[in-house]
């Protein structure tokens, strides 16, 4: 990195705070080099004991790190196997046996670091331990940091469909520091940027015009906390509005009826963003069946999500047959039929009746799904 980068990437040494969607009070703390601040802020809640949360490979990585940070008081680096195929009930029950034989009580923090898998499952086991306990999340890959921070919603998979058990509950704070991303791999830094990609294409604004002109090179450092942190913000905005995402906020879930269908099949093969990836594309050949989208803006849409490499291939071990029965598990479902969130044009939902979510018949789905098969 050239020594104007350096400099630039130092600018950022500092911590903006945010308000949270659902609470205001609640801070998140974004910027690059900030987690020596981590120590003060969990002051501020004055924890018995932090217990953190996070998968193996991720310990391996920043394990002592955080611990590092929490000299001043008791911590617990608690554990559980990577892979979305653990976010289940059963790891819950497992990390909520191992803090309270480690001694947890009602004034105990929960500390989830790592990406969504470890702050929904964290998430969750504070809200269920004692009824309901303080946690933070210290999120580390660009998809925690930019869209699971973001959210509020903690919850695990069960019955075949993502996310179908869980609530909505908020982290005392969150710091998100981009010099984590230093040490993602690039596949999980293009599945995460695959979510920004669906941020630019749902709302007319310039992130989508920014967004193309960053994919047209590789990205650094610097590129990488900015697009973190435009992201972040271009999700913020959204989220800000419709924090339960019952309205507006809905439009965050565009590629993801099939998206968390074909990701929930491939047994871990497939990370979030991928999937969801995989779904805007079908969405996008959907609104076109439909004549909800016209060809111009389907061939644009289409070469936006072309200019990052990530496979549009449905993995082979995944069937027609299969997806359509996953889909009926959708957590956005209100009726008999699946739903799908749908574009009118590049920045432009399409709505009935101001609703965001359109039913679509079984033949369009599997003609449109059929191209993406291996």
């Amino acid at each position: 990195m050239n020594s104007n980068k350096v400099l630039k990437l130092k600018h950022y040494n500092r911590s903006d705070a945010y308000e949270s969607c659902l609470s205001p009070s609640k801070p998140i703390y974004f910027g690059h080099n900030i987690l020596h601040h981590l120590e003060s802020h969990v002051a501020t809640l004055n924890p018995d004991k932090v217990f953190i949360i996070t998968d193996t490979n991720v310990a391996k990585l920043y394990g002592d790190t955080i611990k590092a940070q929490l000299l001043n008081r008791p911590n617990h680096l608690v554990t559980f196997n990577a892979g979305d195929q653990n976010k289940t009930l059963q790891t819950i029950e497992t990390l909520a046996e191992k803090v309270l034989e480690a001694g947890c009580s009602k004034n105990s923090l929960i500390l989830n670091l790592g990406g969504g898998l470890a702050m929904n499952l964290g998430g969750m086991l504070a809200s269920l331990l004692y009824r309901g306990i303080r946690f933070i999340h210290v999120p580390t890959n660009f998809i925690g940091q930019t869209d699971v921070v973001l959210s509020n919603k903690q919850g695990v998979n069960t019955f075949g469909g993502k996310n179908l058990l869980g609530m909505y509950s908020s982290p005392e704070f969150s710091l998100v520091d981009t010099s984590f991303l230093q040490t993602e791999s690039k596949r999980s830094k293009f599945a995460g940027i695959a979510e920004s990609m669906k941020n630019a294409l749902i709302l007319k604004s310039d992130f989508y015009a920014y967004m193309k002109k960053v994919l047209k090179s590789s990205i650094n450092d610097v590129d990488m906390h900015e697009l973190a942190k435009k992201t972040f913000e271009q999700k913020l905005s959204i989220c800000k509005r419709d924090p339960t995402e019952k309205q507006l906020g809905l439009s965050l879930e565009y590629g993801h009826t099939i998206g968390h269908a074909i990701e929930i099949l491939s047994k871990g093969d497939l990370l979030h963003g991928e999937a969801v990836y995989i779904g805007m594309h079908i969405s996008a050949e959907i609104a076109l069946q439909l004549g909800i989208m016209n060809q111009s803006d389907f061939k644009e849409h289409q070469a936006f999500l072309k200019s990052i490499k990530i496979s549009s291939k449905i993995p082979k071990s995944i069937t027609m047959d299969k997806i359509l029965i996953a889909i009926q598990k959708d957590n956005k479902k209100t009726g008999s039929q699946p739903a799908f969130i749908l574009l009118k044009g590049l920045g432009e939902l399409h709505q009935i009746g101001g609703q965001l979510q359109t039913m679509v018949p079984k033949k369009i789905i599997e003609d449109c799904i059929r191209p993406y098969l291996s």
